[in-house]
């Protein structure tokens, strides 16, 4: 079953005649939120599906670790659904997602509202202290299977080795997609790392294998699938 019609759902839409997993891609998912109903609502939406004896897997945020969102209502909503969850569900999978990427209509994400401003050549500011780790959303089935397999209630945090600077990132972009943006540089942000010993061991790569998830590789696949609606 899958909950949610957005860019996690339409990754994992393998689920949705699986009644041993509820996947739940229908959360709050923009950082800046701050309205105490769309909080609510999933909330609420959660709740009614404590009833099903199934996997409940959850997606929250590696921005739990974020200084800069320490104190925001979206973190402590995170936490606190993930709270609800370890003591609502008999089996349930919390997966703490960086940044993703992928296609996806939402203008307003971290990454898209950067391709779209260096599609339209449009300036950018970017927080030149700013870290980020990046996933790609074609990666979710394969991890998503690898947790379900593990049948064990886990809160784990689903990162790879690939942390890079926002200004790399841009910057990769800027060159790839022959953008003409001015990029503008301030001097703010924060760098933040996040403990994924678990998950490495639970997914078993080597450094070969583990390299294959460097932010340029994320990219490069990004581009190359998305090449029409880029108009590369």
């Amino acid at each position: 079953m899958v909950i949610g019609n957005g860019l996690i759902a339409r990754a994992l839409a393998n689920y949705a005649d699986n009644t041993d997993v509820v996947i739940f891609a229908s959360g709050v998912s923009n950082s800046a939120e701050n309205e105490d109903a769309n909080f609510r609502r999933e909330e609420n939406l959660i709740l009614e599906q404590v009833t099903h004896d199934a996997t409940f897997v959850y997606f929250s945020t590696c921005s739990v670790f974020d200084p800069s969102l320490s104190k925001s209502a979206y973190v402590h909503h995170k936490l606190k659904m993930e709270k609800l969850i370890e003591s609502k569900f008999k089996k349930y999978i919390v997966i703490r997602l960086p940044t993703l990427v992928g296609n996806t209509g939402n203008p307003n994400t971290f990454f898209n509202s950067f391709v779209n401003k260096l599609q339209a050549s449009a300036p950018i500011h970017i927080y030149e202290k700013a870290y980020r780790y990046l996933l790609d959303a074609a990666d979710l089935p394969m991890i998503v299977n690898l947790l379900i397999q593990q049948k064990t209630n886990l809160n784990i945090n689903v990162v790879f080795d690939n942390k890079t600077s926002v200004s790399n990132i841009v910057n990769y972009l800027h060159h790839k997609l022959a953008s003409k943006s001015k990029i503008i540089y301030e001097d703010m942000g924060n760098d933040f790392s996040v403990d994924n010993s678990k998950f490495k061991e639970l997914i078993s790569l080597n450094s070969t294998e583990m390299s294959m998830f460097s932010f340029e590789n994320i990219l490069d696949r990004y581009i190359t699938s998305n090449k029409n609606k880029l108009a590369l």
